[in-house]
């Protein structure tokens, strides 16, 4: 019969004779004699055990009524594809169980494990590993004190503190499985991944090695860095760093893209010209994504945000950074891989696990943009291409009749000479935003800043209300319409046009500050211009109506129809953390450690092996739902014998086995 290549050498004859007598006793001691020795498979269907091995010492003795068999030195055994190999080994002959000690190796197609010490089973061809494990293939380490190897399988179960590490990442958990046919693990426990540019940190963790993919559960934290053109070189700790926490998470580090669900957050903190500029989203659901020169964060589901000059609530908003050169066309209507259905359908469950878009009814909005609105925008753009926004502050309003020119401060270049990139959230579904001491809601807002320009601005699209509070009289402005371009300088300009259907309230305040009347007029469009708090112009055209109430005549209330101020819905930093009290502790503690000094982990041995006697630790689903899987028990071997054999065998003149050849 033909055996399969051994990996080590075999006996040479030219040795003589002596060595290839003791090598054929100790097969046949370990086969359990000659009439079966070169069988394929025993009467219970087993598969035979080849072995060849020049042990120094062979013992057989009888012990507590079974047959016990001890081996010291050069101990091999081959089963099928599977090699084992150690220094000493104890076999139990009538329950087809070895334990072998000291440099143990078991190798099966191109796997390899090492440890202390193994208890293989012949039948099961499962072996239980501890002290020093070690799981290799050529591209993967796994190290742990404890493991349970299934050979059929490619599976390998570790315990009491594991770590992973490849080319491109660390994992490391209290427990974990390693497919190693699928280059998968589920690890479970504590669990801390570690990349480039990329930590994670979750109670459970799916990790597809070969595709960076990973699928987190439970108190997921995840911190990024994220790096602008010219900063490939520089250190992560310079860089943009943005912290996503949730119940559940999905993280492909090759695509750079997450999607948190369940009470998720996203912090990101970025540092410019010496100063920190932080925001924060909290949603339902939360996915990001970098691109070349592009950044986006998409959040649907009771939206809050909160910066430092902006915060709002919507059903669903969009966060993008572009850097300069990769700036949007001013005045283009948005394509259709940038509608706020296909933005959502992108980063649903469905696409990102595909690939392809695939949006549902429950993940889709419409985009409340038309056509009608697309096109003006792009006869407007090309009116201004010439005209800045801060210049339009200072011109002429337009004859009556007129469509108002656009506020957008982008040029046509996309962005190629400006030295500073452009931010613009985009908010859905009836938000609400707030900015100095002014509201706004309308059908879906658009606020946009940097770019090169030396304004920002907002515009509002569909039911527009715009509230300011008065800081003299304590009593609020008011602006409606159907439309809204807003603008805002360093020096403190700012413009708001608002047509058609354009509707106001002032208050007038004399110059001691005592309130002096009010105005509420209605036209086609209307137009004004602040310095601060101080209205410096105004106009009104066509078709105006209004009416002038001296202060002991002003109505109260005094409020446009669709009238709208809710100062207690604005989301403030301190809100959005306080939230999900265990996410503030989880940021914190994290944030802390990480500015104490660096300190090796504790060993392995400070975890005891009874920690996962505790709390079950929850085994990850075949189907990978969104929603946290339920809690089983990761199964663990058997506790090796109490009393393992000696380091020395029994000596010769030990009482023979009467039953062995």
């Amino acid at each position: 019969m033909k055996q399969p290549p051994l990996p080590y050498r075999s006996v040479s004859a030219r040795r003589g004779a002596r060595a290839l007598w003791g090598a054929a006793v100790a097969l046949l001691f370990l086969v359990g004699g000659m009439g079966n020795a070169h069988a394929q498979e025993t009467e219970e269907g087993v598969q035979q055990v080849f072995i060849q091995c020049c042990v120094e010492r062979v013992e057989q003795r009888i012990e507590n009524e079974e047959r016990v068999r001890y081996l010291q030195g050069n101990v091999r055994l081959l089963q099928d594809s599977t090699y084992l190999q150690s220094d000493r080994a104890v076999q139990y002959l009538d329950r087809d169980e070895i334990f072998f000690f000291d440099n143990v190796l078991i190798a099966d197609q191109g796997d390899s494990l090492r440890a202390d010490t193994v208890f293989y089973n012949r039948r099961s061809k499962v072996g239980e590993a501890l002290g020093r494990v070690e799981l290799s293939d050529g591209e993967v380490r796994v190290f742990a004190p404890a493991a349970l190897h299934f050979t059929d399988e490619k599976r390998t179960d570790f315990m009491q503190g594991v770590t992973l590490v490849d080319t491109t990442s660390t994992l490391t958990s209290l427990a974990g499985t390693y497919y190693s046919d699928e280059s998968r693990a589920d690890f479970a426990g504590l669990v801390q991944l570690t990349s480039d540019d990329t930590f994670l940190q979750a109670d459970a963790v799916r990790f597809y090695r070969e595709e960076e993919i990973s699928h987190a559960y439970g108190r997921v934290l995840i911190e990024r860095f994220e790096r602008d053109e010219g900063q490939e070189e520089t250190p992560a700790d310079s860089l943009t760093r943005t912290y996503l926490l949730g119940d559940y998470a999905y993280n492909d580090d090759k695509q750079q893209r997450s999607r948190v669900e369940g009470r998720a957050l996203v912090y990101q903190l970025r540092y410019e010209d010496d100063q920190l500029d932080t925001l924060m989203l909290r949603a339902d659901w939360l996915y990001t994504q970098e691109k070349e020169g592009h950044r986006q964060i998409i959040g649907r589901g009771e939206v809050q945000s909160w910066q430092a000059d902006f915060a709002a609530v919507a059903d669903s908003a969009v966060y993008d950074r572009y850097q300069p050169g990769y700036f949007p066309v001013p005045g283009d209507a948005p394509p259709d891989a940038d509608t706020l259905e296909a933005l959502l359908a992108d980063a649903s469950p469905e696409a990102i696990r595909t690939g392809a878009p695939a949006a549902t009814a429950a993940d889709t909005a419409p985009d409340t943009t038309t056509s009608a609105d697309a096109a003006a925008s792009r006869s407007s753009a090309a009116t201004a291409a010439d005209t800045t926004a801060a210049g339009r502050a200072e011109q002429e309003p337009p004859p009556a009749g007129a469509s108002p020119l656009p506020l957008t401060p982008l040029s046509p270049d996309r962005g190629h000479e400006a030295e500073e990139p452009l931010e613009e959230a985009r908010l859905f579904r009836d938000p609400v935003g707030w900015f100095e001491e002014s509201q706004m809601s309308a059908d879906t807002i658009r606020v946009r800043s940097g770019g090169g320009a030396p304004v920002d601005s907002i515009f509002g699209r569909g039911h527009v209300f715009l509230a300011q509070l008065d800081s003299t009289t304590q009593r609020i402005h008011q602006l409606r319409g159907r439309q809204l371009e807003g603008i805002s300088t360093p020096d403190s300009m700012r413009a708001f046009d608002v047509w058609p259907n354009a509707a106001a309230v002032y208050h007038r305040h004399t110059e001691a500050g005592a309130p002096d009347g009010a105005l509420r007029v209605r036209a086609d469009a209307s137009f004004f211009r602040f310095e601060g708090d101080e209205l410096k112009y105004i106009h009104f055209a066509p078709n105006i109506e209004g009416q002038y109430w001296e202060e002991e005549l002003v109505p109260d209330p005094l409020e446009l129809d669709g009238f709208l101020w809710l100062p207690e819905l604005r989301p403030t930093q301190a809100a959005l953390l306080n939230a999900v009290p265990e996410q503030r502790v989880q940021l914190f503690m994290y944030l802390a450690g990480k500015l104490l000094p660096d300190r090796p982990p504790p060993p392995h041995h400070w975890l005891r092996r009874g920690v996962l006697d505790g709390t079950p630790l929850p085994e990850l689903p075949d189907d990978m739902p969104l929603a946290p899987p339920g809690e089983v028990p990761l199964p663990r071997p058997d506790a090796p014998p109490s009393n393992p054999p000696p380091s020395n065998p029994p000596p010769n003149d030990a009482p023979p086995d009467t039953d062995a050849p």
